[in-house]
Parts: structure tokens; sequence; C-alpha cells
């Protein structure tokens, strides 16, 4: 576990916190990250990126950074091997 918690906090996108995402939320961003990585158009990739950073905007602390598509797009690239 310690292991695990150290190459977490290593990602500049994965920071443990204590945020609990709904079932829907979290099925959200599964359907989204599958369909972004299935996509070739750049274009629509990004559309997808952009609706899933709607959604986890929703969920972020106050006094956590705001996010950006870049790491909307990092954590799906991150997790492709994970879904």
């Amino acid at each position: 576990m310690l292991e695990i918690l150290q190459m977490v906090r290593r990602l500049p996108v994965f920071r443990p916190c204590r945020i609990v995402l709904p079932p829907s939320a979290v099925a959200s961003f599964v359907r989204d990250m599958r369909a972004f990585l299935a996509e070739s158009n750049a274009t629509k990739r990004d559309e997808i990126a952009a609706r899933q950073l709607d959604v986890l905007e929703k969920f972020r602390l106050p006094q956590e950074r705001d996010l950006r598509l870049s790491d909307v797009k990092e954590m799906f690239l991150q997790m492709r091997d994970h879904v």
C-alpha cells in the first residue's frame, strides 16, 4: 500500500483525495475514457475530454487547483490499461 501511495504522489494529476464520486460519475468517466481512446479525430477527442472536465469540476474540492483539459486527457491516457 505504501508503495502505491508513493507512486500516486509522483503523478502530477493523481493525488490522494478524500472525494467520493457517485457511481454515475464513475460510469460516465469510464465511458468517456473508452470513447476518447477509440476516437482518432482530435477535435472529437477534445470534445469528449471537455465533457468529462465539466463533470469532474462539479466534484472538485475548493482547495484543489482547477482541472485543465490537458489534465483530463492525461488521466485518460494514464488509466488506459486499467479499465
